[in-house]
């Protein structure tokens, strides 16, 4: 198995050592009774930089050269590349896998599947899949010091809307060195936010981006007119410059990060690992979900894909048998063993109160994909994304401008697919 792997990005052990580290003994256990269980050896392949993977992925699997059973690496940078190769098979040929259980992402079956194929799924085998969710961190002490309600009791019921979460940043910016502007380093905001916020939003108010049609014809239709509205109404809120600081493309994740840890924003954009790394934070925070459109709809969560949770098996495994088996049952002994760790002692131990806790299970409960966020046709996600988030400007007469050629992009990977598997 060959997989992007790192201190910050699990989906290995740190070592074959069992340490009494409650996550770490559980990787290594799921390792050593997958190989019990089967009588096999597991050679573990680890990349710290998901480029370098995926060109070596890539130029292995073109070459024909069966020297990987599974490969587990980013999806919006290598399984997206990969799958545009024609690198992986089709999974539903694979025996044993169970692709439509809780073993495996169900978004994934419902929403990436071609004519029945699918080329790449997600779950807890990949490690790094359960620190994806998409939140809404935010500090409880400026919540507090300026009279805001309880955010947690927005969410439990159902409450928590974007329209809501508008009104709570009225009067929290400040320029507390007085020097008449806005900048990062110095000065209060109410909400930082990068990029895959934007794309989390759009999801969570329903939307897909791509789908086919009643004839099985694709097409992308992010430029629907409720598509449109959506991204305007959101673009008003985020395009403030006094309130909101976007760092779109996380170009300086560390000072995105000390905003938020320096205790001068009310709300952030970012991941389950996000809140497990700020366990120090001197300022208490809590975790919220994505907001939804209205009162009452069911929250759903998105899925950042930039970390390594993306998993396919090369079009040149040969022993389909086997690499099946190996898949479900690491898949099984991850459910049994590593699940349990990251929940209640990893999840635990970040959660500063019962009530963020408890939001983080249920965000687990509706986890999901979005196939053009995977894939960015033609640009189109990234547009999205941006347009959302108010940092790009026009997005009907920007769409307008690639609409045509991504659609072009879009039919040949679906042809491509089609023949491929």
């Amino acid at each position: 198995m060959v997989a992007q792997h790192s201190a910050t990005r699990l989906n290995f052990a740190l070592s074959d050592e069992l340490t009494g580290e409650v996550l770490q003994d559980s990787i290594v256990n799921r390792k050593l009774k997958t190989m019990e269980r089967l009588n096999i050896e597991i050679e573990e392949l680890a990349y710290e930089d998901r480029g370098m993977l995926r060109e070596e992925v890539s130029k292995t699997i073109r070459a024909g050269d069966d020297a990987y059973d599974i490969v587990l690496t980013a999806m919006s940078d290598g399984i997206n590349t990969l799958t545009q190769q024609n690198c992986f098979l089709d999974l539903t040929t694979v025996p044993h896998l169970t692709l439509d259980s809780s073993l495996w992402n169900a978004s994934m079956a419902k929403h990436m599947r071609i004519d029945g194929k699918q080329f790449f799924t997600t779950g807890v085998t990949s490690i790094s899949y359960l620190y994806t969710p998409q939140t809404t961190l935010f500090n409880k002490d400026i919540a507090e010091d300026n009279g805001l309600p309880d955010l947690y009791s927005m969410v439990l019921e159902g409450r928590w809307t974007i329209d809501n979460m508008k009104s709570l940043m009225n009067g929290i910016a400040l320029d507390l060195n007085g020097d008449g502007k806005m900048t990062p380093q110095d000065d209060r905001y109410s909400f930082i936010v990068e990029g895959t916020y934007g794309n989390a939003l759009y999801m969570a108010a329903g939307f897909q981006c791509v789908y086919p049609d009643d004839a099985g014809n694709w097409a992308l239709h992010i430029a629907d007119q409720n598509s449109v509205d959506f991204i305007d109404s959101c673009a008003v809120i985020f395009n403030d410059p006094f309130s909101v600081y976007i760092d779109e493309n996380a170009v300086d994740q560390v000072l995105y990060d000390s905003i938020f840890t320096e205790g001068r924003t009310l709300f952030m954009s970012g991941t389950i690992r996000h809140a497990t790394s700020f366990r120090e934070m001197e300022s208490n925070f809590g975790v919220l979900p994505i907001p939804v459109v209205n009162e009452g709809d069911p929250y759903l969560t998105s899925c950042n894909t930039w970390l390594p949770s993306g998993i396919g098996v090369p079009v040149t495994e040969t022993n389909l048998e086997r690499t099946g088996l190996i898949m479900e049952t690491m898949a099984a002994y991850s459910y049994e063993e590593i699940l349990p760790a990251i929940m209640e002692k990893t999840l635990g131990k970040t959660a500063r109160d019962e009530e963020s806790y408890q939001i983080m299970m249920m965000m687990y409960e509706n986890t999901a994909f979005d196939f053009n966020t995977i894939m960015d046709f033609g640009g189109t996600s990234a547009l999205l994304r941006g347009s959302v988030i108010g940092a790009r400007e026009s997005f009907t007469s920007s769409y307008a401008k690639i609409e045509k050629s991504s659609n072009k992009i879009l039919e040949k990977f679906i042809e491509s697919c089609r023949a491929g598997g």
